[in-house]
Order: C-alpha cells, then sequence, then structure tokens
C-alpha cells in the first residue's frame, strides 16, 4: 500500500514539480539541466496520487492565462504550462488499466528557437545520463528528443523501480 502524503501536498503535486524543478531550468543554466528536470521528491507526490486526486489538483490549482489543463483519452488530466520564452511543459500520469496509482510520469518540455539550439545531441546524451543518475534507485528514466518545428522537445518517462 502506499503512503498518503498531507492534502496541502497532493492539492499542488504539479506546481512543486513544475515551479521548483523545470522553472529553474528554463531560466538558469543549460548546463546543470538534469539537476533541475526531475525530482525524486515530486515523483513519489505524484505516484501516490490516484486519477481523481491528480485530476482534482490540476482542476484546483488555478489557471493563469499561461497554464491550461485538458483530459487525454484516458481521462487523466493533462497539465500545460507555457512560459513566457514560449517554452511549453507538459506534465501527466499515466495509469494502465485499473491502477489505482499512475504506472508512470510523462514530462515533455518542448523549447523553441533560439532556446533549443543550446540543445545539441551531446548536451541532450549529458541530460539525460544526468537525469537517470538523479532519480536512480528509486525511479527510472527514459529519455527520447525530436526536432519539432525549428525547436527541440524533450520527453521523459518516469517509472517505479
Amino acid at each position: 500500500m502506499k503512503k498518503k502524503f498531507s492534502l496541502p501536498l497532493q492539492i499542488r503535486p504539479y506546481r512543486l514539480l513544475i515551479l521548483s524543478t523545470l522553472g529553474a531550468f528554463l531560466i538558469g543554466s543549460v548546463c546543470g539541466a538534469a539537476d533541475t528536470i526531475l525530482s525524486k521528491n515530486h515523483a513519489a507526490t505524484i505516484f501516490t496520487m490516484n486519477k481523481s486526486e491528480w485530476n482534482d489538483s490540476i482542476r484546483k490549482g488555478g489557471a493563469t492565462q499561461t497554464e491550461t489543463a485538458d483530459l487525454n483519452a484516458q481521462g487523466v488530466a493533462r497539465m500545460k504550462l507555457q512560459y513566457d520564452n514560449g517554452a511549453l511543459l507538459y506534465v501527466v500520469p499515466e495509469f494502465d488499466g485499473s491502477d489505482i496509482y499512475p504506472s508512470r510520469i510523462n514530462v515533455t518540455l518542448a523549447m523553441p528557437t533560439p532556446m533549443s539550439l543550446m540543445f545539441d545531441q551531446a548536451k541532450i546524451d549529458e541530460i539525460k545520463g544526468q537525469a537517470k543518475a538523479e532519480m536512480l534507485p528509486e525511479y527510472e528514466v527514459s529519455m527520447d528528443h525530436e526536432s519539432v518545428g525549428g525547436g527541440v522537445a524533450l520527453f521523459f518517462i518516469i517509472a517505479e523501480n
């Protein structure tokens, strides 16, 4: 049985994930990106939430002009945040079948040009290695990337070990 966190942590886990980790990445140095992209503590919070708790946390989080939530085909709220620099962040946990808790968390960070020009293959490989190392042994992280419309998108999948 998974440990339940107090209500305040259940209400705003995506804000913790976004603002304290990815936000720092988007305005900070690319060199330390893997240290700020993913967080064990924030992943642990999301992994303790069922689908209803996740969806409620997104709805209760309070939408701003650049933040929206919509449901994917499985009825899970997909959080989208657009930063002033044009970068987009998507966070959505996946629930397989009748799973009470997420089986994995998908995090996508899409960066437009000129920001994407900082992400050559060597930098992407470095981010991938650092992200995996930071999340072990509790979590397995896989990462892929794709060039999209002149920008670059980084796709992370976080799963519990």
